[in-house]
């Protein structure tokens, strides 16, 4: 390894008790629209260190970051100690989404990331029952991020809730660590569009004729395909609302699907029950994907995660915009990636893996932009149970 990253870390209050450098092995996953993840193997046990809810970080980076949860200690002739956890969006797994007292769904007509930071704020920073607070918990204004949807939740998991929005708009999220001020701060944020399809940004454009993809499947299905919703609402028999979305296709080119959208409350006319069809929809389309292994060395020099690129297969004719939603950093006798990409025009995700040995200096030269605020339009709504 060409410069070693040192894994700081600090009680469950935020007050800084140490710091490893020696450890034999480190990975460390960041993922755009999940929680991450991080281990790595130390042969000397520190029992003040290695604690369960200990937050780790890697050198000054406040995004790296963690909480001990697992320590298991392998006694044979080297010792070998193990010690692994999770980024602290993690926390929202052990939060449900309350609605509000009086109320029988937590319902929001807003946009995507101002809905994400009202259900952290209502479930875990500033909840009705003083319990269910996490401690040093705050978040960021929002700033009408994402499109405008309706949505409503009752008693879900506030993870996958949060998920789910991030799914739908490709915006990312997560948990910085300010050990300064002794906080947590959640946020929402938004990848760079780095794809041929712009020309604001330098782009990162993955191609076998630029040596930076080394192997590649292309697949173009449609066997989950659909494009034609049939949508029922609210009432019984003849008298109930059914709506209609592309029923102008025909013949092999029409493929149904039916939705029962009984469940909706505050129906507006049909509007509601049409983007419960293109919701749906956009769960059945067809998969454009690649499988590749590339060479990441730019990784954070010039593209990141969360940022969109363009992969381009020339033999076949193909070009795919496709945005980074998890890399894994791994730290050993070099510095190594594995990187996955999402298709843009399906949920289908592919894995991209990559064993590259880049010099880690070149880290602190990425300098992110803001991606333009008008890329998501339009309305969907979602709806849990």
């Amino acid at each position: 390894m060409d410069k070693k990253i040192n894994i700081r870390i600090f009680d469950k209050d935020i007050n800084f008790i140490g710091e490893v450098d020696n450890y034999t092995s480190l990975f460390y996953i960041r993922k755009w629209n999940s929680y991450n993840e991080f281990e790595f193997h130390v042969t000397n046990y520190n029992k003040e260190l290695f604690k369960k809810d200990n937050i780790i970080m890697l050198n000054n980076d406040p995004s790296k970051i963690g909480v001990i949860k697992h320590i298991q200690v392998v006694s044979e002739d080297d010792k070998d100690i193990l010690v692994k956890g999770f980024g602290l969006t993690r926390l929202f797994i052990d939060r449900v989404t309350y609605p509000p007292s009086g109320k029988t769904y937590d319902y929001y007509n807003d946009y995507i990331e101002n809905i994400m930071i009202q259900l952290v704020i209502k479930n875990a920073i500033n909840p009705e029952h003083i319990n269910r607070k996490i401690p040093y918990l705050t978040t960021k204004q929002y700033s009408n991020k994402g499109s405008k949807v309706i949505f409503q939740t009752r008693y879900e998991c506030l993870l996958d809730e949060l998920t789910k929005l991030s799914e739908l708009s490709e915006l990312g999220f997560r948990v910085d660590l300010d050990y300064k001020n002794k906080q947590f701060i959640f946020k929402v944020v938004e990848g760079v569009d780095r794809s041929t399809e712009q020309n604001i940004n330098s782009y990162a454009l993955f191609s076998r004729k630029l040596d930076n993809i080394l192997s590649e499947t292309y697949t173009d299905s449609d066997i989950d395909y659909k494009n034609c919703a049939i949508v029922g609402g609210q009432g019984e028999g003849i008298d109930r609302q059914i709506e209609y979305v592309n029923d102008n296709l025909s013949g092999i080119n029409r493929k149904e699907i039916f939705i029962d959208a009984r469940d909706l409350e505050n129906q507006e006319e049909n509007t509601n029950l049409i983007d419960r069809a293109k919701e749906k929809l956009a769960e059945h389309k067809e998969v454009k994907s690649h499988e590749c292994s590339i060479n990441a060395k730019d990784y954070q020099v010039l593209w990141e995660l969360g940022d969109y690129g363009t992969i381009r297969n020339d033999e076949i004719e193909v070009t795919q915009k496709a945005q980074i939603i998890e890399v894994k950093e791994i730290y050993e006798d070099n510095f190594d990636v594995e990187v996955t990409f999402g298709n843009t025009f399906t949920d289908f995700s592919k894995k991209l893996k990559q064993i590259s040995n880049r010099n880690f200096e070149n880290k602190e030269q990425f300098i992110g932009k803001d991606m333009p605020s008008d890329s998501y339009k339009g309305k969907v709504w979602i709806k849990t149970k």
